[in-house]
């Protein structure tokens, strides 16, 4: 497979065009100098209020921490602050997004073939994301996937079904508790840190839920993990591993074919509510609620909401304001991942003359990273429905 065996090395690429665009080009800009000059000037006001007091300025004790985590809340509160409403719409469209892709690392972790291997540790790479950003640790962690998973090399027609069956194989636990995960682990801390203040939560309640939401990767994976645990523990199946051993593999992939596809389901009718909200947000000004709705309907339009300002071809601008350099970056985080997340779905599809095409008309539907979920639940429908015994080439 030299095509899937050279993919890695684009990803690495990827990821350092990413960073120079979501940090080099943001920083350049002045987003890190505009960011300490309003730190210093108002080290405990948070975005969208007019008075000091509203952003919290000890949460640990060690003053170093402090200073950091008052700035994730800073920056994060100027995203939901409503200050600039582009940026506002963004966020919420990139939340849909996060999901499918928070989705995508998860069940691919959880597989059999892929237990115990780097990218199985879900929570550690959602640290790295929320850390070092989305756009810059996505194209790794599928470089990583590309190099380490025995699903890189199996295709429909080549690959003995047991084989794909096995690697493929999720546990019943995992698949029916994970939607409880996502709402409890993402959807949830995600609603709370976007909840107005102060007109549904107090400023300190802000700050807590900001800094919740941070963690939503450990919060996921840890309700995944305890309520899978329970469900093995007060769902026994007595003779179940009687009755697994003697199973056709056919129905054994019939069976795993219909239990995803309630995953993919739920988590793709989430995203695909809040892209086709975003998008008709920005595009139809009459569709827009008027406790919303800004005064200038062209303060809000689908070129100023997902058009990059600048691009790194062009001579750096400086920023208008701490929101617009944090739009910048945001834009360019989510189409990296994405890219990295469909180039993967597409490769992993295995349908070169097919693949572009779907993943254009689905991007319209779902967003980049709805489109490669959905291309990951075509590859798996492809290799578990279609995939018979190896067949014999002939010249």
């Amino acid at each position: 497979m030299p095509y899937i065996a050279a993919s890695p090395l684009f990803l690495v690429a990827l990821s350092a065009a990413g960073a120079y665009c979501i940090m080099g080009l943001a920083w350049r800009s002045g987003l890190g100098d505009l960011n300490d000059k309003i730190a210093a000037e108002f080290p405990t006001r948070m975005p969208g209020f007019d008075t000091d007091g509203t952003l919290a300025s000890h949460y640990t004790g060690n003053a170093r921490v402090d200073q950091q985590l008052a700035g994730i809340v800073r920056f994060f509160a100027t995203m939901t602050s409503g200050e600039l409403q582009p940026l506002s719409l963004f966020s919420f469209w990139f939340s849909g997004q996060a999901l499918a892709g928070l989705v995508i690392m998860t069940l691919d972790g959880l597989r059999a073939g892929n237990r115990g291997k780097a990218i199985s540790y879900t929570a550690l790479w959602g640290l790295c994301y929320q850390t070092i950003t989305y756009g810059i640790t996505i194209p790794i962690y599928v470089a990583v996937w590309l190099w380490t998973s025995p699903l890189a090399y199996m295709t429909a027609t080549e690959t003995p079904a047991r084989e794909v069956a096995a690697a493929l194989a999720l546990d019943d636990a995992d698949l029916s508790v994970m939607p409880h995960a996502l709402i409890w682990g993402y959807i949830l801390p995600t609603l709370l840190a976007g909840l107005p203040s102060p007109a549904v939560v107090s400023p300190e309640q802000k700050n807590n839920y900001l800094l919740i939401w941070q963690l939503f990767p450990v919060w996921t994976s840890l309700v995944q993990l305890l309520l899978s645990t329970a469900a093995r523990r007060l769902r026994p199946r007595p003779g179940s591993e009687a009755a697994a051993a003697t199973a056709t593999v056919e129905g054994q992939k019939k069976a795993l074919t219909h239990r995803l596809r309630w995953v993919y389901i739920f988590t793709l009718t989430v995203t695909t509510v809040i892209h086709v909200f975003a998008v008709l947000y920005a595009v139809v000004p009459s569709l827009r609620p008027e406790s919303l709705a800004p005064l200038d309907p062209t303060a809000v339009t689908l070129v100023n909401t997902f058009k990059p300002a600048q691009t790194p071809f062009e001579a750096v601008r400086p920023v208008k304001s701490l929101a617009d350099g944090i739009l910048l970056l945001l834009q360019y985080d989510v189409y990296f991942a994405g890219a990295a997340f469909l180039y993967w779905a597409s490769c992993q599809f295995r349908a070169a003359t097919e693949a572009p095409t779907l993943s254009s008309v689905l991007i319209i539907l779902t967003g980049p990273i709805g489109a490669a979920l959905t291309l990951m639940w075509r590859r798996d429908e492809r290799l578990l429905l279609d995939n018979d015994e190896p067949k014999v080439k002939t010249n």
